[in-house]
């Protein structure tokens, strides 16, 4: 990538990478904040892994709480329910029925 971001806050220059995206990935683990600006336009911020965790701090948020990948702030991921927890998993298909072993099966002889 012959187009390096630099940190918003540190200034220091991103790693050199093939795209962008692989800078926000887990290897790297630079951020990408939005903002607007005083006329109302779109700013685009990057930052640095060590500047990201100050800037989420200064905002409130956990940053020991932080894996990359976290939704953005105020938002929370979908967790889907795990198959016992959801009373609607397999509606509408029969439900399975445990295997029965008869008494006989079970004693010692």
């Amino acid at each position: 990538m012959s187009d390096r971001q630099t940190c918003v806050d540190c200034h220091e220059l991103s790693p050199e990478t093939e795209t962008n995206y692989t800078l926000i990935g887990s290897r790297f683990g630079w951020r990408l904040t939005r903002t607007k600006d005083a006329s109302g336009n779109m700013v685009v911020q990057w930052r640095c892994p060590a500047c990201w965790r100050v800037h989420k701090a200064a905002r409130g948020e956990s940053a020991s709480s932080s894996r990359f990948g976290d939704p953005p702030s105020g938002t929370r991921r979908a967790v889907p329910p795990a198959p016992d927890d959801d009373p609607t998993h397999g509606a509408g298909t029969p439900a399975k029925r445990a295997r029965s072993i008869p008494p006989q099966a079970t004693r010692k002889r």
